[in-house]
This record gives structure tokens, C-alpha cells and sequence, in this order.
């Protein structure tokens, strides 16, 4: 079942479908709702869509579009500022740096980069793998406990230890799909 929503990540989801074209409310919730990968993510409802552009609009990440050629009034259509392909471009392109935001945020980040190009893909893909690697070196010096009484911050740290290497492996067997599919 999908998770509620990210505040973060949705709002970057929905730059990047306004990077594509000038949309409506209503078409960008049935794009969102219908986006492979992104489906398997997150659902969002109308209602919250359409407080999510309101708020990017007061942000300056999107604006009005009244010269479209369907806009009327019963019908808002918004497109993408500069500034929000800006920040777009800027969230695509970074890692994440909490492992726990490698489930959702990540793997939205990878595909929209993919929507731009396969190389753009593989270069986020290799950044978080550097990233990843750094959480998990900073985990696998820590010895196993010796008492009792080290067992639950072991219980803890052993999760995180194979957490990271479960997530190397599975972004070097992404990157052998990604090129061969590519």
C-alpha cells in the first residue's frame, strides 16, 4: 500500500510534471496517480494536490499559465518558474542523505531523472552509492558486543550495517539494468 504523502518529494514530482507542460490541477493529479514507479510510492489526494500548488505558487516555483490555450475560468492551468526548474534540477541531481529516504524520496528522485535521460539516472544512482558507502564505512568498524548490556545498541547498529549493504547491492544490480536497458 502506498505510503501518505512526503511533503518534500511530491512537491518535486509535481515540478517535474510542469517541466513537461503547462498542466491543470486535475491533469496533474491524474498523472501523479497514474505515473509508473511513482504509483507504487505515494498517493495523493485531489484535495491536498490542489493546496500543494497553491503552495508552490506562493513559493515562486510555479505561476499561473492564463495565456494557455485552454485556460478559462473554471479551468487554472500552472506552469514551471524559473526558479522552480531550478530547485527541480536541484533535488533531482542530489542524493539522499538519510538512508531512511532511500525507499521513498530516492527513488522518486530516480525516476524522474530517468524521464530526463538514462545518463542523468546513472549519475544520481552512482552519487548515492558514494553516499551510501559512507554511512555504511562509518558502521563497520563497530565491534560485536562482548556483554549483555551492548546487545540493544548492537540490535540497532547491526540493522543499519546490513540495511546499507543491502542497499549497495541492490544500486550496483540497478546499475547493470539501467546500462543494459539504456
Amino acid at each position: 500500500m502506498p505510503r501518505s504523502t512526503s511533503p518534500i518529494a511530491t512537491d518535486h514530482v509535481i515540478l517535474a510534471l510542469l517541466d513537461e507542460k503547462s498542466m491543470h490541477g486535475y491533469e496533474i493529479h491524474q498523472r501523479i496517480t497514474s505515473m509508473p514507479g511513482i504509483i507504487k510510492i505515494w498517493s495523493i489526494k485531489q484535495g491536498l494536490l490542489y493546496a500543494k500548488l497553491e503552495k508552490l505558487k506562493e513559493a515562486g516555483l510555479l505561476e499561473d499559465a492564463p495565456d494557455h490555450p485552454e485556460a478559462n475560468p473554471t479551468r487554472r492551468y500552472f506552469r514551471l518558474t524559473s526558479a522552480g526548474r531550478e530547485a527541480l534540477n536541484t533535488w533531482i541531481d542530489t542524493p539522499v542523505n538519510r538512508a531512511r529516504d532511500i525507499r521513498q524520496e530516492f527513488l522518486a528522485k530516480l525516476i524522474i531523472a530517468r524521464k530526463y535521460s538514462p545518463e542523468r539516472a546513472l549519475t544520481l544512482l552512482r552519487a548515492q552509492r558514494k553516499v551510501t558507502r559512507g554511512w555504511h564505512s562509518s558502521l563497520a568498524g563497530e565491534k560485536a558486543p562482548k556483554e549483555e548490556s551492548e546487545l540493544d545498541d548492537w540490535i540497532v547498529h547491526s540493522y543499519r550495517l546490513f540495511r546499507d549493504e543491502a542497499n549497495l547491492r541492490w544500486l550496483d544490480d540497478l546499475e547493470e539494468w539501467l546500462i543494459k536497458l539504456s
